[in-house]
């Protein structure tokens, strides 16, 4: 029997690792291999074992598979029907409901699982209820009533890590307990977006003890050549490509633009016939580019539109008493310091040492000096993700920055010529070549053209162009050389733009309250500017059709 529950852990760690090792299957034969693995599983099942423990196999095996299998939910339901005691069988129950997305079943399941065991339930089961818990909230419609479901899953996957301090789906399951919280209440709560990034990091850090997943020691006695059999001694990392999406998508609302493109990559690598990553994927660098073209054109207005906005800047003196009044309402008090421009920004003591810093850190980090500066809308930048809300402006000096907007409601725009005061801004800046994107094009440009050499290359088919022999005198020679000389220039001229291009540093200032930070002609955001809608965003934990990666 152990040695079927180790067989039955290796295909579970194939199913997760499987793509990792043949990249280029497709997800059909993905299926059909482990369908295969669960058949000769179902086979090894002994005959001398009560029937309630063979149905638990039968359903524990099936359960495998990454779709719902109807068979798999009546064997653990007639296990349980005759031994209502077996906590793993309503732990795998619920990861089978949970497949077909009956979350009201699951969630019982996995709450029985924690009340059958008093005394000392498995954290799995915690986290497991925690990932219900949260589920079942975005299903409410009182955000108050939702936040109380959240608060508890998060207790729930703080008890897991207390029982186990270093399991890493206790980690990751906080994680997204933390974001969907974010998301939940108003997004100045940056705290629990700092949270769920730390909890992320440390989900994949922690180690994966697969139990009944060592090697004798006698076979490594035999093989010490063997490579593979030592590396099965090793913890297993925790591989899960919901895990790196959902790292991913905090990472991206935190504006860690390179490292949430990276999460996302390492999403598709795991599983790369996984849908919602390549969406996020190819969203985020539809807007990046974006946002690069809106604040290399300047947002694209006419050379005479921008002189004359650039000429037309309010003087200081008509904004200071409204950025005034924005400092008095803060505790404690600052004192406010006017930039002209953003250069000026930059180098002022209380912001330039950080860069990048969360409202908050800034504010404790430099509590005596407010920083205001001044800037004017050029253009906007569309976002699929309607969070944030940005805007392309110009400071005095014409230099260009990208407002990027939180806490925003759907009324909140801007118009090409309106003024915009930030006060205490966190200013973000990050070289384009940092992201990547230029790399994945490359990449994809040279698939093309392996593509088009397998299926040409001087094969039938294809046509070679003829080659013609004519003369040509010395005038001629002189001038296709002159012509080449030129179109030479051309070229690196075009690569020395691309190299200026991936150099290039891109500035943001990143506004989480705009109703204390942002002033909108020398006023204040209206109520219905800043009215503020929970935001539900479904971590992908569980979704897909797959399990959670808990182990």
């Amino acid at each position: 029997m152990e040695e079927l529950y180790t067989r039955i852990k290796q295909l579970e760690r194939r199913r997760i690792e499987y793509f990792l090792d043949a990249p280029d299957n497709s997800h059909e034969q993905y299926s059909r291999d482990i369908r295969e693995g669960v058949t000769d599983l179902l086979q090894e099942i002994p005959l001398n074992i009560t029937a309630d423990a063979k149905q638990y196999l039968v359903g524990k095996i099936l359960n495998i598979l990454p779709d719902y299998e109807p068979k798999c939910e009546e064997q653990l339901e007639q296990s349980l029907r005759a031994n209502s005691t077996r906590t793993d069988a309503w732990l795998e129950l619920g990861q089978c409901v949970w497949k077909k997305r009956d979350l009201i079943k699951a969630h019982a399941c996995f709450k029985e699982a924690v009340e059958r065991e008093p005394c000392l339930p498995a954290p799995k089961a915690f986290c497991l209820l925690s990932a219900a818990l949260r589920a079942l909230s975005d299903r409410c419609a009182d955000n108050g009533q939702r936040v109380q479901m959240l608060n508890e899953a998060l207790r729930l996957c703080h008890e897991a890590l207390r029982l186990r301090k270093t399991y890493p789906f206790a980690y990751y399951s906080l994680a997204n307990t933390f974001l969907a919280r974010f998301f939940a209440l108003q997004q100045n709560r940056e705290d629990d977006l700092t949270l769920a990034l730390n909890a992320f990091a440390s989900a994949l850090k922690m180690p994966t003890m697969v139990k009944n997943a060592v090697v004798a020691p006698e076979d490594l006695n035999e093989n010490k050549n063997d490579t593979t059999a030592a590396k099965r001694q090793l913890p297993r990392p925790f591989i899960s490509p919901d895990l790196h999406l959902n790292y991913g998508i905090a990472l991206y609302y935190a504006q860690f633009y390179a490292k949430a493109l990276a999460q996302f990559r390492r999403a598709l690598a795991i599983e790369p016939h996984f849908g919602q990553a390549k969406h996020q994927l190819d969203s985020a660098r539809q807007f990046l580019c974006a946002l690069r073209d809106g604040l290399n054109k300047k947002g694209n207005i006419a050379r005479r539109r921008l002189r004359t906005l650039l000429d037309t800047f309010p003087l200081k003196a008509a904004t200071l008493m409204a950025e005034q009044h924005f400092v008095m309402r803060m505790k404690p008090a600052r004192t406010l310091a006017i930039c002209s421009t953003l250069d000026d920004l930059i180098a002022t003591s209380s912001t330039a040492n950080y860069i990048g810093l969360s409202l908050s850190a800034v504010a404790s980090a430099a509590p005596a000096i407010v920083a205001s500066v001044t800037v004017r809308c050029v253009g906007v930048v569309s976002n699929e993700e309607k969070i944030p809300s940005v805007i392309i402006c110009v400071d005095r000096s014409s230099v260009v920055v990208a407002l990027s907007v939180y806490n925003c409601s759907a009324k909140f725009g801007a118009l090409i010529g309106d003024t915009f005061t930030i006060i205490q801004p966190n200013l973000i800046r990050f070289r384009w070549k940092d992201l990547g994107l230029d790399d994945d094009d490359n990449d994809k440009k040279k698939k093309e053209c392996s593509r088009s050499k397998d299926g040409g290359g001087g094969g039938a088919g294809v046509d070679k162009p003829a080659v013609v022999v004519v003369s040509v005198d010395d005038d001629d020679i002189e001038a296709k050389s002159a012509v080449a000389v030129a179109a030479n220039k051309t070229a690196e001229n075009h690569q020395k733009d691309d190299d200026d291009d991936a150099e290039q540093c891109l500035l943001m200032i990143r506004i989480i309250n705009p109703s204390r930070q942002l002033l909108k002609n020398g006023k204040p955001l209206s109520s219905l500017d800043c009215a503020f809608a929970a935001m539900s965003i479904e971590t992908q934990q569980m979704q897909m059709g797959n399990r959670p990666r808990a182990e």
